[in-house]
């Protein structure tokens, strides 16, 4: 990831480093705050001038590594939900 989009990540995202959801409430919640981290991170990229970008390039690499990732823990949580009940 481009230092920018790093920056830029790391301002907005203190309180999630380092943390993994741990139960579904809390994995609903880290999808929103993620959604809406990334959103605030989009704004800045696009707002900056061109819309075509390497930051832009980097941090969307790194955003399909996160969906990626609540996607595995989605169905991790839906394979131990579903043989539990």
């Amino acid at each position: 990831m481009s230092n920018r989009a790093l920056k830029l990540t790391n301002d907005v995202q203190p309180a999630l480093q380092g943390r993994e959801p741990k139960g579904i409430e809390t994995l609903i919640e880290s999808i929103r705050t993620t959604t809406v981290i990334h959103e605030r991170i989009f704004r800045t990229l696009l707002d900056g001038g061109t819309a075509l970008s390497p930051d832009l390039a980097d941090f969307l690499e790194e955003a399909g590594k996160k969906y990626l990732s609540m996607s595995k823990q989605i169905s991790a949580a839906y394979v131990e939900a579903t043989f539990i009940d």
